[in-house]
């Protein structure tokens, strides 16, 4: 593929996907049945499982099984949609399909209680494939359906040099789930993603600071933190662009995953270690535990004012 397509391969190309996927709740929606609707039960699984190959194929992937509710397939992490469903020519990526399959099984089944969870284990292309399908199985049944409400994906991307990450989310109009997908759709250069993700980790005691703020505070904050640290210098569109999605991401995780319970009075002191110079960001190691500690000193409504007098805020 590198020697035929020099112009158009990249790095993504060396990975696949292993995806299985099961429904939910199906069990209870048996059991719920009238009878002589098992049948009608079982046309509309066989319908969506025909559907569910013809997507798999159009995508460039391998059905390995679609029986009921059940799917295995091989897949490339990205691909050109052929299917009339979608814009011809129109590149996606393996969450695009697992939309498109989300899709068709909520409109074959029509059972609100029931949704497909899906495990997608992504892997380089000499990884052995045995253990891809184990992975695969593993984190849909012991991730992505230990998911409260379950209708979720679980991943994890093992990389050709051994390190791996992986993460798991709610479908349906979450926003985090939203933004991820935007964020995976973005084709930046693999420079800028490790320029990024670079500094982050840098920054992780700073981002610690965004937890008990409320939202508006919140967004302020990361507004200036991106401007200030992570998009100085990068005057490219795309790039930005980029940026923007992680920015998207960042607050939507935010927003759902940390509910703030500090007092006023404690965010005060959080807002004022944030008003640090923007050099100053990048080396800032201040911790929550460092925060609640000092704010038990007796003195330390003085010394948060002090703090917030010298740093002008």
């Amino acid at each position: 593929m590198k020697r035929e397509f020099p112009a158009e391969f990249k790095s993504y190309h060396k990975y696949v996907c292993i995806v299985q996927a099961d429904g939910d709740n199906m069990g209870r929606v048996i059991a719920g049945l009238k009878e002589g609707e098992l049948k009608t039960l079982s046309e509309k699984l066989l319908d969506f499982g025909s559907k569910a190959v013809q997507l798999i194929k159009a995508y460039g992937g391998l059905p390995i099984y679609a029986g009921g509710d059940d799917l295995l397939f091989i897949a490339p992490s990205v691909s050109m949609i052929k299917s009339e469903a979608e814009a011809a020519g129109k590149e996606c990526h393996i969450f695009d399909l697992i939309d498109q399959l989300d899709r068709v099984y909520e409109s074959a089944i029509q059972e609100k209680q029931t949704a497909l969870s899906f495990g997608v284990a992504i892997t380089y292309y000499k990884y052995p494939l045995y253990e891809g399908l184990e992975l695969a199985r593993t984190l849909l049944f012991n991730v992505a359906k230990n998911i409260e409400g379950k209708n979720a994906v679980a991943w994890k991307l093992r990389k050709n040099s051994g390190s791996s990450f992986s993460g798991e989310l709610a479908k349906g109009e979450d926003p985090v789930y939203k933004s991820m997908k935007n964020l995976v759709a973005r084709d930046s250069e693999a420079g800028l993603i490790s320029i990024v993700a670079h500094k982050l980790r840098n920054l992780e005691g700073l981002l610690h600071l965004l937890v008990p703020l409320h939202t508006e505070e919140r967004e302020k904050r990361l507004d200036a933190l991106f401007d200030n640290v992570l998009d100085s210098g990068m005057t490219n569109k795309a790039q930005q662009t980029y940026l923007e999605q992680v920015q998207k991401l960042l607050f939507a995780l935010y927003e759902k995953e940390y509910v703030s319970d500090w007092t006023d009075e404690e965010i005060k002191v959080v807002n004022a270690c944030l008003c640090l110079g923007g050099e100053d960001l990048s080396r800032e190691k201040i911790t929550i535990g460092e925060i609640n500690s000092w704010l038990k000193e007796p003195d330390g409504d003085n010394l948060f004012m002090e703090l917030e007098k010298s740093m002008g805020c």
